[in-house]
């Protein structure tokens, strides 16, 4: 296979991206999609590689195997180690438990499955977990299980049809994705189904697919493709629907510099010998910048200051050089004068081993350093998500409809009781929190829960169609229904939200329904009770306000329209903050919060305590 430099300048293009949206560069509002340009770049080279073979007749499955450990496992496996070591040293036993199971997902190319179950790769918490960026590592493997004998079989046996299917594959995995994502935009970003066409794309270029145009023209297309991947990184964001079809602008435009790129200015630019330089370390690079940001932010906080963000860049870029120099080449050298099956069984015994030191380490998280009882106790509330106190509070997937519990029991979460008044709290996970303490507050009022994540429960209101479904039965047949004595609304507000707020409380307004909006609550860059036990183990407790993000301005706004549309406003902000300090723990001890910023029981109550009567 030719060697072609403007690959390697592709992946400088893909991995730097990467490092500076992850260290904090909020001018590529989609550094994150560089992954996308390294699944094309990924589907390209590994369908040169295997072609080529078959046409040679020298293909083998053993050999391509062993190729892929020799390439992923030492610098993987050694980064993996380092963080659990790293883990064992700085962070809280809730929080060492995580990492050494995320550590067996990542060790065993699942690290995706895992993360689209436990981690929002755009929230808050994404930012205190070392391993999730090994997501895409299982995303690559796992194409790589069945796409070689996909090949063998199309070359071989049905060389008409291997393009037009490989074709079909890339449409069938890139409808799917806004499917998926309608429904579970988790597992659209996150799973092999919806980003096997980023893969598929690269492949399609390997077979000769893209059409075979003249030198200007070339450039003309070469140039396109690469300004769709600036476009992509400039103008992107994480809420739009990913993988397919935003993604299309990396993808699309990766695909095109590599079929036309080749001896044309947009070629020779990425052909430049520092941005190769750049390129030939990307996957040390990648492997071990996230890491390293994240146990900075564990350590001093979740925001970065520019100074900040550029040491960690240097420090990451330094210790990939290590890692390619001392660990990568060393690595592929020793392995490549080994035969397929030594090479393939000391791999297999190397990933069980890895395993074998994660599980120990996820079994047994506590006493590897020394802290506090007192942070410890802090610490744990970070797990309070599943408790059945959480359940009391929330009813989570009773009347609360979730992405992990989707059910929704209408006839008793929208019942009316005729001996009471009748009192409805519609919003999503910010409204169900309240729920619980409502309800002890008025244990004379029937309290309705109309509550959903996945969208603002408003008029017009966009989302997962879970909570869409809620929100038509709620302005539909639920207050067709008559004889609601009051709305309490509440959520995650934004200043989006205010067009759909109004015309809510409008809704309810000429149906006489009296109407009061909770406003918002603060939010942490981080875990509430981890920001808060180590800002206690470090002996200041206002530690804990560097990671706050305030809702002053929001809340000044909300109160403004809520009032002048009709509606009366309670101002969760200032029960939370008076004018010269916040209340970080609630009775007994209890943290307000819980997670990024949704409060625990006693939290709840305690916001509301001020709540006036109805």
């Amino acid at each position: 296979m030719k060697y072609r430099a403007d690959i390697q300048g592709l992946r400088f293009m893909a991995v730097v991206p990467i490092t500076l949206f992850h260290a904090g560069i909020s001018s590529l509002p989609g550094g994150f999609l560089g992954v996308d340009v390294f699944f094309v770049i990924s589907g390209f080279l590994i369908t040169n590689i295997i072609s080529h073979d078959i046409d040679r007749g020298s293909f083998s499955i053993l050999e391509f195997y062993k190729k892929r450990i020799a390439r992923i496992f030492p610098a993987l496996f050694c980064m993996i180690f380092v963080t659990l070591l790293a883990g064992c040293l700085t962070i809280f036993p809730i929080e060492l438990e995580k990492l050494g199971a995320s550590a067996i997902s990542a060790a065993s190319f699942v690290g995706n499955i895992y993360f689209w179950y436990t981690t929002d790769y755009f929230g808050s918490s994404a930012d205190s977990t070392p391993l999730l960026h090994t997501w895409s590592l299982g995303v690559e493997e796992q194409f790589y299980i069945f796409f070689p004998i996909f090949i063998i079989v199309g070359k071989r046996y049905f060389p008409r049809f291997m393009v037009p299917s490989l074709a079909i594959l890339t449409a069938i995995s890139a409808l799917s994705g806004p499917i998926i994502a309608h429904y579970q935009p988790e597992a659209a970003f996150y799973l092999l189904p919806s980003r096997a066409w980023q893969l598929a794309l690269g492949s399609l270029i390997a077979v000769g697919n893209a059409p075979s145009l003249r030198q200007p023209m070339r450039e003309i297309v070469a140039g396109i493709g690469f300004s769709f991947i600036i476009i992509g990184y400039f103008f992107v964001h994480s809420e739009w629907m990913l993988p397919f079809p935003w993604g299309l602008f990396p993808s699309a435009g990766t695909a095109l510099v590599i079929a036309y790129g080749d001896g044309t200015a947009v070629g020779r630019a990425l052909s430049h010998a520092l941005l190769g330089w750049v390129g030939a370390i990307s996957y040390s690079l990648y492997l071990w910048h996230w890491p390293i940001i994240t146990f900075y932010r564990i350590e001093t906080g979740n925001s970065l200051d520019f100074a900040e963000s550029v040491g960690l860049i240097l420090a990451a870029a330094l210790v990939a050089s290590a890692s390619y120099y001392l660990i990568e080449q060393p690595a592929l050298r020793f392995l490549r004068k080994r035969g397929s099956i030594a090479v393939i069984s000391g791999g297999a015994v190397c990933l069980a081993t890895m395993v074998g030191v994660c599980a120990f380490i996820a079994l047994h998280p506590a006493g590897w350093r020394n802290t506090s009882a007192e942070a410890l106790r802090i610490s744990n509330y970070a797990a309070y998500k599943g408790t059945p106190t959480h359940f009391a509070q929330f009813r989570e997937g009773l009347c609360f409809s979730t992405s992990e519990s989707a059910a929704y029991d209408f006839a008793r979460c929208t019942a009316l009781d005729p001996t009471k008044r009748n009192f409805a709290l519609i919003g999503d996970s910010h409204a169900a929190q309240y729920w619980l303490a409502l309800q002890k507050r008025m244990p004379d009022v029937n309290l309705i829960q109309l509550t959903s994540s996945g969208c603002r429960i408003l008029i017009n209101a966009k989302g997962a169609s879970r909570c869409t479904h809620i929100r038509d039965y709620t302005f539909g047949k639920f207050l067709d229904r008559g004889n609601i004595d009051q709305a309490i609304l509440a959520g995650r507000w934004r200043l989006s939200d205010f067009p759909k707020l109004k015309k809510t409380i409008e809704l309810l307004n000429s149906k006489a329904i009296p109407v009061l909006v909770i406003g918002p609550v603060d939010e942490f860059s981080g875990d509430f009770p981890l920001l808060l036990a180590r800002a206690y183990d470090h002996g200041n407790l206002s530690d804990v306000e560097r990671d706050r993000e305030g809702k002053v301005d929001l809340d000044v706004e909300l109160s403004k329209l809520v009032n002048a549309s009709g509606a009366r406003y309670y101002s969760a902000q200032k029960a939370e903050c008076s004018l010269t300090s916040c209340t970080y723990f609630s009775s007994g001890g209890i943290p307000l919060h819980f997670d990024y910023g949704h409060l625990t029981e006693a939290g709840a109550e305690y916001i509301l305590r001020d709540l006036p009567s109805f």
